[in-house]
This record gives C-alpha cells, sequence and structure tokens, in this order.
C-alpha cells in the first residue's frame, strides 16, 4: 500500500453512527470552524503526500529515460514508454485509488470559502461533461421528481435534511443506501433531499474525500466496504438504520404526546407531571421492536388488475391507465421509504452479484433501486438490469437523465443515462444459489461478457445477444429500452464516436449551455 493510501486509511472513520440533521444557523459556530480547520490542514497535508509520491514516480521514469538514451532505438522507445506511461498514469488513477487530478486543490479552495462564509457553487462542476465520473443535474432533478411521486403516494413527503429540524412523526422518512459514492457530489445532494444516506464505498480515498467534502452535512452515514463480498443477509445495515428511525419516530411521537398533555392541563389550569417508570420503559421497548419489524418489512407493490403496456418517452411513463402497475396505485403507509443506489462497480458479475444478495435476503426491505450508467456500460449495468427485468424481478419506473451525453473521453452516449426500477417480487432465499433460471442465464451471459473483454467474441455476436435480451425484458415491463422516437419506434442505447450522426441529431458540444442547475 502507498504511502498516501497508508495516510488515507489511518484517517477513515468507517462506523455507523447515525447523527440526527440539525438546523443550522447563518454563521459558523465555534466547532464549525474547529472542524474547517482541521479539515484545511488535512487536505494540505493529503496535497502534500500525494505531490511528492508523483514526484518519485516522475524521477522514476526520468531514470528509465537516461538509461536507454545511449541507444537510439532505444531511445525513441523510452520516450514512448515516458509519454504512454504519463497517460496511463493519468488513466489509472481511480484504480490506483487516488483522488482525482485537480480535486485536491478545489476541495482546499472549498474549506477556504466555506471558512469565509462564501458560495462555493462556482468551484463545482456544472455538468457531467466537466466530471463524467458523476451524474448529470437532469439525473438529480428526474430522480428527485420521481422519488416525491413514490414518496407522495406512500403517505408520505420528502422532507429531507434541510427541511426540518427533527424528522417527521408521519410516514415521511426517505433512507437512501448509496453504493459507490465518488467524492461526494452526489451523496451532498442525496443528504439534502434524503432524511438519512448511507454512504458505502471500499475506496478509502473516496470515502475520506467525501467525509471531508460533507462535513457540514449532519445525515450521513459513512462505511468503507466491499458490497460485492457483502452479506446483504445478514441486514446489520439495515437493521441499524431502522433502530435509530424507530427510536427517533417514537421519539418525536412521545414527545408531541407529553406537549399535547402539558398544553391541556395547561388551559384546565392543573400541573403538569410527567412520570416514567419501569412499565412505561418496558413499554417503550417494546413498542420499538414492534416498529424496527415493521420498517424490515418488505411490502412487495400491489399486484395489477389489468395492465396495460407502456413506454417511457422522455423520462416520463405513457400509456399507463389507472389499472395498470403503476407506482401511483401503491398507497399503503410506509414509515420508511428504501431506495439503493448502485453506483459502485459497473461491470456485469458485480452488478449482478450485488442484485442477487439484495433481492434474494429477507432482511433488506428496500423496494426501489437506482442504477447510473444505464447506456454507457452496454456490456455491465445495462443487460444486468435487464435480465432482472425480463425474469420478473424488477420492473422500471422511469429512466432519469441525459438521452445524449457527451463525454471528455471522445465517446457519445446515447440512451437512458440512469433507469429507476421497482422490486416486484417476494425475497427469495434461494437466489444466489445458483440454481434459479435467471442465474443460469446469468453464467451464459458472464462468459459472453468475458470472451467480448478478451476480443474472442465478435461485437456483432454480443449486440445480437444484448439486443435479445433487451426486447425480452421490453416485453416483460413494456418499457422501451432506449429513446422513443417521433414515429413511436424504440431507439436503443448505444455508445457512439463524438462524430458520428445518429437520426440526424449532433451531440451539443462541449460548449453548449448547461442544463438547469441542480444543488450538488
Amino acid at each position: 500500500m502507498s504511502g498516501f493510501r497508508s495516510f488515507v486509511c489511518s484517517c477513515v472513520v468507517a462506523a455507523l453512527v447515525l447523527n440526527p440533521q440539525v438546523a443550522r444557523s447563518t454563521a459558523l459556530a465555534d466547532e464549525d470552524r474547529a472542524a474547517l480547520s482541521h479539515d484545511r490542514e488535512l487536505v494540505q497535508n493529503l496535497i502534500v503526500e500525494l505531490e511528492t509520491e508523483e514526484a518519485e514516480a516522475r524521477k522514476k521514469v526520468q531514470r528509465v529515460v537516461v538509461a536507454h538514451s545511449n541507444v537510439e532505438q532505444g531511445s525513441e522507445g523510452a520516450s514512448s514508454t515516458s509519454a504512454s506511461g504519463t497517460s496511463e498514469q493519468d488513466k489509472s488513477w481511480f484504480t490506483q485509488g487516488r483522488p482525482p487530478p485537480g480535486w485536491l486543490q478545489r476541495l482546499a479552495q472549498i474549506l477556504e470559502r466555506r471558512a469565509a462564509e462564501q458560495n462555493e457553487d462556482s468551484l463545482l462542476p456544472k455538468e457531467k461533461f466537466d466530471d463524467q465520473w458523476t451524474v448529470s443535474p437532469k439525473f438529480r432533478t428526474e430522480l428527485l421528481e420521481g422519488w416525491k411521486s413514490i414518496v407522495s403516494t406512500s403517505g408520505g413527503k420528502v422532507a429531507g435534511g434541510d427541511h426540518d429540524q427533527q424528522p417527521p412523526t408521519t410516514t415521511s422518512i426517505s433512507v437512501v443506501v448509496e453504493v459507490g459514492t465518488y467524492i461526494g457530489y452526489t451523496t451532498r445532494f442525496l443528504s439534502k433531499n434524503f432524511d438519512v444516506v448511507l454512504a458505502l464505498d471500499d475506496n478509502p480515498t473516496f470515502l475520506q474525500l467525501n467525509q471531508v467534502y460533507n462535513r457540514d452535512r449532519g445525515n450521513i452515514n459513512f462505511i468503507q466496504t466491499d458490497t460485492t463480498s457483502l452479506d446483504w443477509a445478514k441486514g446489520g445495515l439495515f437493521q441499524g438504520i431502522a433502530t435509530e428511525v424507530a427510536k427517533r419516530v417514537l421519539r418525536n411521537i412521545r414527545k408531541a404526546r407529553q406537549d399535547e398533555e402539558a398544553r391541556t392541563s395547561t388551559e384546565k389550569g392543573e400541573k403538569s407531571v410527567t412520570t416514567t417508570g419501569k412499565d412505561d420503559a418496558v413499554s417503550m421497548e417494546l413498542e420499538e421492536q414492534a416498529l424496527v419489524a415493521d420498517l424490515l418489512t418488505y411490502e412487495p407493490p400491489a399486484p395489477p388488475v389489468a395492465p396495460v403496456p407502456v413506454v417511457l418517452q422522455g423520462n416520463q411513463r405513457h400509456g399507463a391507465s389507472s389499472t395498470s402497475t403503476s407506482t401511483s396505485e401503491h398507497t399503503s403507509q410506509n414509515l420508511v421509504n428504501w431506495l439503493v443506489f448502485l453506483d459502485a462497480s459497473h461491470d456485469f458479475a458485480s452488478v449482478t452479484k450485488e442484485l442477487l444478495g439484495l433481492l434474494g435476503s429477507t432482511n433488506v426491505p428496500a423496494r426501489y433501486f437506482l442504477f447510473d450508467d444505464f447506456s454507457a456500460e452496454p456490456s455491465g449495468v445495462q443487460p444486468a438490469v435487464l435480465l432482472f427485468v425480463k425474469h420478473g424481478y424488477l420492473r422500471r419506473v422511469r429512466y432519469v437523465g441525459e438521452t445524449v451525453l457527451p463525454l471528455r473521453d471522445g465517446r457519445t452516449v446515447l440512451g437512458p443515462e440512469g433507469v429507476l426500477c421497482e422490486r416486484i417480487r417476494e425475497p427469495e432465499p434461494g437466489l444466489g444459489s445458483g440454481s434459479t433460471v435467471l442465474e443460469q442465464e446469468r453464467n451464459v451471459l458472464q462468459t459472453f461478457v468475458q470472451l467480448l473483454a478478451m476480443e474472442q467474441l465478435p461485437q456483432e455476436t454480443w449486440d445480437q445477444v444484448l439486443e435479445d435480451l433487451r426486447q425480452a425484458a421490453d416485453a416483460k415491463d413494456g418499457v422501451c429500452s432506449g429513446v422513443v422516437r417521433s414515429d413511436g419506434s424504440c431507439e436503443r442505447g448505444k455508445v457512439v464516436k463524438s462524430d458520428e450522426d445518429v437520426e440526424g441529431r449532433k451531440p451539443p458540444p462541449p460548449t453548449a449551455p448547461p442544463p438547469a442547475r441542480v444543488d450538488l
């Protein structure tokens, strides 16, 4: 392990400790200033540590060049090696567990502005083109629109950490499990629109930078773990959050009850007396246990009366009648609405393994699942999601994000950026044993993906396999796997070179005005 990673590992706090968000005053409190001072010093130390390692790496490359400088062909080869080595280093910062180039310096500037109580928005990416490792503003906007619809029809509202000083006593608590956090852009957005955020990542560098960047957010819980190896069946993550949520809800209910009793006593001119005895303590514990059990119970959607095929056109669901399986028909009273945002490893094996664990465990109450890079990963995320749709474990609720997405690496992604899905089957403990029909097809697809990566499978063959999977999934939930054209046909998501013209649509240039801004 490098010195930089060792330094970061020593700083990571990977514990599940719920810290309720409280209203913050405009002026920085003393403890806030102390935390900012600590973080600024930490970031400066990280910058020095990283620059030292990079300087040593450059010296090693230079020594190689000098060693071959007396051989003409060797010198040319050395120059090539040096250039490619630098390029490879630029591309591999992610896998090396290092922060994105320039991020530490930007984070230092952000902390400087916070200390001066100045706005930091101008330092953040305005669109996905600025940082293709995060999601687009449109992705965030449409996720929030979809989630508001889900929560409002389940008897609650989107409260979020910024809107209430105390968690509401009604059925309005939203919890998101973010699997794969990067450096915290989306984590921050989620913390402002969900009551509780679990930020999971196995990269200690990203997790530490996320913690520093979001130090002022009090409803984020950071956990370092490899989710591809996580035993979701143990239910520890959901159990811990459900227990804390139950305590908060019951505490608010009891406080409201006591306030009402005090108000009534005052109106009657009586003295209010509050007592808590042994029997009350036992009763409170039983109430908490019962509530935790309810919070951890997966509630399947109501069965359809007369399903109507639908398509997702422009990220909106069309053709769904009042008797369809639309989310809006589900009006049960859920105390907690769980969302799992899978945005870690995007390869087919990892995504399907996580889904097998999540959907096969009776200890996972989550009903909604969000996926990023649906069209950008045609041999990873997309076939993984479509496989579970085809076999009736998930259905697509809506697409989110851009449908024409130029990236800095020269690609243009055509098709939905992300997709929000609903779990439509009861937890299946046997899932993951390898004996289900889904897993048998998964093994076949995994072989195809591996052969494709080794260039032993023609691209045309994989394209046909993926098209067959898309058609099967579309037939299952009545949704188009791409973008609906003006003539009603379905344009499948794909990745093309930046200079290609598809259906007469040129991707917007990098200088195009950014989409409507969403607070990161």
